[in-house]
């Protein structure tokens, strides 16, 4: 009977030194010893969105050619996307419309339909790569669903990704070890994290205080 409960993940992890401080794998070692925080793969959904709108932050123009930003105007529509002879048309959550709104407004409350047209102006292959600099290590391909979270990625390369947000831009190595110390006491070997800015700090400093708005008046705000 146990073997159908739902299996949960728990991954904590400080972004200031990258020190995992907790990763619980499942609810007991004993009926599974699988790891599901590092090894279970599950499409990610919303969570891909910051990195669609980093993406568009860095790349991303208005029709006027100036950077796009956090006032930059979307208009949340029904369309459908053409290609390789296919048709994609992206479906909101209560399949609602609000018209035009800003992309702050548009990742505050998690709207596909711009998520979607965001990705496509943007460019896929730049969300790939932004997606790909903070943290995720899969293979992931430039599928015009990938604006939605269409890609699998096990919970610790999420937790690896939003640090390299929480740390605007700066990829910090994640260790559970800190040193390996033999008898007398002294440290063998000492882990020394690695971090490299591989997002530049401006836009990801930006994303992350449009991100508040989620909590502030979003999908977050009950919390």
């Amino acid at each position: 009977e146990s073997s159908r409960l739902v299996q949960g993940v728990f991954v904590a992890v400080d972004p200031d030194t990258g020190h995992i401080l907790s990763l619980v794998g499942g609810r007991s070692y004993e009926e599974s010893n699988y790891n599901r925080a590092m090894l279970m793969r599950r499409h990610i959904g919303s969570l891909i969105k910051p990195f669609v709108y980093l993406s568009a932050l860095i790349h991303g123009r208005n029709p006027d050619e100036t950077p796009i930003n956090s006032i930059s105007k979307f208009e949340d529509k029904p369309f459908t996307y053409e290609f390789d002879g296919k048709s994609w048309s992206p479906k909101n959550f209560e399949d609602e419309f609000a018209g035009v709104v800003t992309l702050r407004f548009a990742l505050a409350h998690s709207i596909n339909t711009v998520a979607a047209q965001v990705a496509l102006s943007t460019g896929l292959d730049n969300v790939v790569n932004v997606a790909k600099s903070a943290g995720f290590e899969g293979d992931i391909k430039p599928l015009p669903s990938l604006s939605l979270g269409a890609m699998d990625a096990p919970p610790l390369d999420v937790a690896r990704a939003y640090t390299t947000l929480a740390n605007f831009g700066l990829r910090r190595e994640l260790t559970s070890t800190l040193a390996v110390v033999g008898e007398d006491g002294r440290a063998v070997a000492k882990f020394l994290p690695k971090d490299e800015q591989v997002i530049p700090k401006e836009e990801a400093a930006n994303l992350v205080q449009i991100m508040t708005t989620v909590f502030e008046d979003g999908t977050a705000r009950p919390a």
